[in-house]
């Protein structure tokens, strides 16, 4: 097998050829492989994972040359959920996806999403977003994930969105802001007492998510700062912290040991939380207030106008897509590193 040092053509973009010479095969082998077998011949195993190897040890992507030749360009961007299977009813999908399309639409390109159902591995994921078909890619993928970093390090220009990744340029909501909102909100409401309900893996354990960290922080901090006393609670029950049924138990203490707020991580947990209260017969918000995050509308708890923090997901997908076409138009372009757009605290009925 060639060494990586045979390739190494300084200021030069890899070529297919280099793939090839690097994973000692021919040409069209590496050409069958990158376009996901669409031929009548076989290829091993081992021989496949050598040439996905070799892509990523020259960091190849497969419309290196076109861009290298003026520039050639598809018009389509795609998009990418590195973090579960998608769920495109979801209101979060809707506004994120609604804010791309109108990018889109702007610049008069063709969007392609990109499905998780093939259950693929990281290299042929990246084998499939790399494969020439996009100009660009709007990523949602949480920090530290393998794709996330390889599409760092490739020729397509990649903009993440919902959590920052170090290694690319990002468009997020402002997490720190809005949870210092809720916290100010609540002491203004007499609230001393307080619960905070995270998701788990919501705290500052590697591969957690960055958005929900900063909320968490941020949350912690602006309520020492204003004299509040906070418990966290977790989605999943982590010894130490407070599961949903020690919460039930807990509700039903001595008053004067009982939360009278909980803010929680995400709307998702907020209306976990409504359904809690009722099992645990507490009236909300007189018992007990809650406040959510990132102002998703939810097919539960319709009745309720929940208090939350409104994040702009519709502006963060349009936001992306416009950072993410300057890098597409200019090929030496590096945007800022993270963007942070405003939010805004949404009194609902339920503190």
């Amino acid at each position: 097998m060639a060494t990586l040092q045979q390739h190494s053509r300084k200021g030069a973009a890899p070529t297919l050829e280099d793939v090839a010479r690097h994973a000692g095969v021919s040409r069209g082998t590496v050409s069958m492989v990158l376009n996901n077998g669409r031929s009548n011949t076989r290829v091993s195993d081992a021989t496949r994972q050598r040439i996905l190897q070799a892509v990523s040890d020259l960091r190849y992507s497969p419309n290196a040359i076109a861009r290298s030749l003026r520039r050639q360009r598809t018009n389509t961007i795609g998009f990418y959920d590195a973090q579960g299977p998608n769920r495109p009813t979801g209101s979060f999908y809707a506004q994120i996806l609604s804010g791309i399309q109108s990018g889109c639409l702007e610049f008069r390109q063709d969007l392609l999403w990109h499905g998780s159902f093939r259950q693929g591995d990281a290299d042929d994921i990246y084998a499939e977003l790399a494969n020439g078909k996009i100009d660009g890619l709007v990523l949602l993928a949480a920090p530290g994930d393998q794709l996330a970093e390889r599409l760092a390090a490739s020729h397509l220009p990649v903009v993440a969105i919902g959590d920052a990744i170090p290694s690319l340029p990002s468009v997020v909501a402002d997490d720190d802001g809005g949870s210092r909102l809720v916290a100010r909100y609540l002491a203004g409401k007499g609230h001393t007492n307080v619960l905070y309900r995270r998701l788990t893996g919501a705290d500052d354990k590697e591969g957690a998510k960055i958005s929900q960290v900063r909320r968490w922080r941020s949350f912690h901090d602006e309520a020492a700062k204003l004299g509040m006393r906070v418990r966290d609670m977790m989605e999943v029950h982590w010894s130490g912290e407070l599961s949903p049924e020690d919460f039930a138990r807990f509700a039903a203490g001595p008053r004067a040991d009982r939360p009278t707020a909980v803010a929680c991580v995400s709307d998702y947990a907020a209306y976990n939380q409504l359904r809690d209260c009722g099992r645990a017969g507490l009236r909300v918000p007189e018992d007990l207030a809650i406040v959510g995050f990132d102002g998703n509308d939810q097919e539960v708890d319709l009745a309720r106008f929940l208090t939350t923090v409104y994040a702009p997901w519709e502006r963060v997908g349009e936001r992306a897509l416009h950072k993410l076409m300057m890098m597409v138009g200019d090929g030496e372009a590096r945007p800022e590193p993270e963007t942070v757009l405003p939010v805004l605290l949404i009194v609902g009925d339920t503190a």
